[in-house]
């Protein structure tokens, strides 16, 4: 994992004093993570997920953990498990179906992205 991704120490998150809301971004570049973990640790604990199957792992262990994500940053296209069939699982999970979620993609082609988001919006 790249120096400037940090991973939350979950024994000084749960003893902080003064908590911070808690985001998890997930994405495949290691470039998007360095820059999103940059400008959002001085206001967001963050975690940091490579793909969709990674994510949900991740949010299953914090949640053992007594650590609530606040909002969700996800990629659409990645690896192992799409951004799409992440929110749909994501969605289905009592647990995380109200978690804000923000979903981004590199993709430049409009009819794409439409398509994309059409059938995401679908399934849900």
């Amino acid at each position: 994992m790249p120096e400037a991704i940090k991973e939350v120490n979950f024994e000084k998150h749960l003893t902080s004093e003064t908590l911070k809301k808690t985001l998890m971004l997930v994405d495949d570049s290691k470039t998007i993570q360095e820059i999103a973990v940059a400008f959002l640790e001085d206001s967001y604990d963050v975690f940091v997920a490579d793909n969709g199957k990674e994510a949900l792992d991740k949010l299953s262990e914090l949640k053992h953990k007594n650590i609530n994500i606040s909002m969700i940053i996800t990629d659409l296209n990645m690896p192992v498990m799409s951004g799409t069939e992440f929110v749909v699982k994501l969605k289905e999970n009592p647990e995380f179906k109200d978690t804000p979620t923000i979903i981004m993609t590199g993709s430049s082609h409009e009819q794409s992205k439409y398509r994309i988001i059409t059938n995401l919006l679908a399934r849900l």
